[in-house]
This record gives structure tokens, sequence and C-alpha cells, in this order.
């Protein structure tokens, strides 16, 4: 099995950047990668509820399904879900831990594990790149 560990810095108290996790609207403000956007979500942010987002690439049209369920969430410190795409059969477990370097700065930690293939786990790590800076960069211009 394959896994991944990703983390950034981001510009904002810790209470901001875990609230960017709790709801569908949030969630639409920045959860997908590239040149796509999310078309639609929902969140059901309590342990055992289900999340859904439809991410839809901007030039192509085409979206992209992934869903789950919450397993863990301990607020301002830990999110832990299932992560299926539509088209796949494996389930995986996504992990943010959440850190405050200061009053106004927060380390967002992503471990993904349960990868069957090396590209998968390759793709993922670009996607969630690309969800990591769009994260920070929304953040940053809601403190305007």
């Amino acid at each position: 099995m394959f896994e991944l560990k990703q983390s950034i810095t981001i510009d904002a108290p810790i209470e901001k950047v875990f609230n960017a996790f709790t709801s569908a609207e949030a969630l639409k403000q920045w959860f997908a990668p590239g040149d796509a956007f999310v078309a639609e979500a929902s969140c059901d942010f309590v342990v055992g509820g289900q999340y859904r987002i439809v991410m839809r690439g901007k030039e192509t049209g085409e979206d992209y399904i992934v869903a789950g369920h919450y397993q863990v969430i301990e607020e301002n410190s830990r999110i832990i879900f299932t992560w299926k795409w539509d088209f796949s059969p494996r389930t995986t477990l996504v992990e943010f831990t959440f850190e405050a370097v200061s009053s106004n700065q927060t380390t967002l930690f992503l471990h993904h594990a349960g990868f069957a293939e090396l590209e998968y786990q390759q793709k993922h790590g670009e996607g969630w790149q690309g969800c990591l800076e769009s994260l920070a960069n929304t953040l940053l211009t809601q403190k305007a």
C-alpha cells in the first residue's frame, strides 16, 4: 500500500482553517485543484456523517465525484474521513491534523493512506497540493 503526506502553513487562525472543512458552503470555496471547481457539495460534519463533493473541470466540464464518512472529528485538532471516488471500488483514508504556529498562523498536515498503486498516490499528491494551495489562498483573501 502507498500513502502520501503533505503540509502547508496558512496565514489564518486555527479555528478559521478548521472551519473551512465543516460545511458544504465552506468546502465549495476551495476543495478542488487546478482548473476544477466544486460544482456541488454536501456535508454532514459529525462522526458517522457523510460528505459528497462534485469537482468539475472548467474546460472539460467533466465531473469527478468523491464521497465518504467522517470517522474522527476533534475540533481545531484533527479530522479523519474515508475517501472513495465514484469510479473506484477502493476506499482510502484521509487525516488532517491542525497545529497552531501562532494566533494567526496554522500548519495543516495531510496524511492520505491506502493507495493500491503508486500512480494513484502520485495523482492524489498533485491534487491535494492544488487543494491545499486553494485553501490557503481562499483564507488569505477572506482576511481583507
